[in-house]
């Protein structure tokens, strides 16, 4: 049997999202009888995921290609996925209760917070779908820039006659310094070059940022000076090939090696 979804209802449904939820809950406590408690909760939770589902909770929603969205009747549902079972530690405690509905009650993010911490890092929210992405090609654009940037620098740092041990130290404490100098600088000094990052992978994150300024009416010289140089560097040593190697192009174009004692051969994870 199938009804028309009212409008109200359907406007729930087409402005819900996991970040902002539109569904409405209660709060029931009750106090477990004083004999034979141990397995009361279980047996309820047992209970009503056993039990048939009634109107108006069998009912689904269909959103068909053609005509009004409708709730249609099932006889059966996910009994796992309707009926949660979470616990608190025991013996529990009003201010345990209210934490645990207050997470409940959190945007996705905030819920599954703790489980981004355990991946370690600073952890951003950085909003609505599709800002992650974003932000994303920007760093990794900064980064390929500051790459080159920092190949050119050690580069003449060389050829004027300066140890690179002592110019990869004064340039780590100076205004010049950059994320990309302290890691994979270090990988072009040990000629390893192994960032585990490769060639198509720079390639594809500079071709999004170049979309994306010509998208946004953002003119993006040092981006696309980058990206040229990128394929340029693909072109000699292949898709595969680590990105810090795109700083190699540029020793051979001068026929010299940037290298110093000292320096490891692949990263360790902090």
């Amino acid at each position: 049997m199938s009804t028309p979804i009212p409008m109200l209802d359907l406007m729930f449904f087409l402005t819900e999202t996991q970040d902002n939820p539109r569904h409405v809950g209660s709060v029931l406590i009750f106090r477990k009888p004083a004999r034979g408690a141990g397995n009361t909760v279980r047996e309820i939770v047992e209970a009503y995921r056993r039990a048939k589902p009634r109107p108006p909770f069998n009912r689904v929603p269909v959103f068909r290609k053609i005509g009004l969205p409708e709730w249609r009747d099932v006889d059966t549902i996910d009994p796992a996925h309707h009926v949660l079972h979470v616990a608190l530690p025991a013996p529990g405690s009003n201010e345990q209760l209210h934490e645990l509905i207050a997470d409940l009650h959190a945007p996705m993010f905030e819920r599954h917070r703790p489980a981004f911490a355990a991946m370690g890092g600073e952890i951003i929210h950085m909003g609505p779908l599709g800002s992650a992405m974003l932000i994303k090609v920007i760093t990794n654009m900064l980064a390929f820039i500051h790459l080159v940037a920092d190949g050119e620098a050690l580069m003449l740092a060389k050829k004027g006659g300066i140890d690179l041990k002592l110019a990869w130290d004064v340039i780590k404490a100076s205004s010049g310094n950059s994320f990309v100098h302290e890691t994979e600088g270090q990988l072009i000094l040990s000629g390893s070059y192994n960032i585990n990052f490769t060639m198509d992978l720079a390639r594809k994150d500079l071709f999004f940022a170049h979309q994306m300024g010509r998208e946004f009416g953002v003119p993006l010289e040092l981006g696309g000076l980058t990206e040229q140089i990128f394929a340029r560097a693909r072109a000699m040593y292949g898709g595969g090939a680590q990105s810090p190697m795109v700083v190699k192009m540029l020793e051979e174009a001068v026929d010299t090696e940037l290298r110093a004692p000292g320096f490891p051969t692949e990263l360790e994870p902090e």
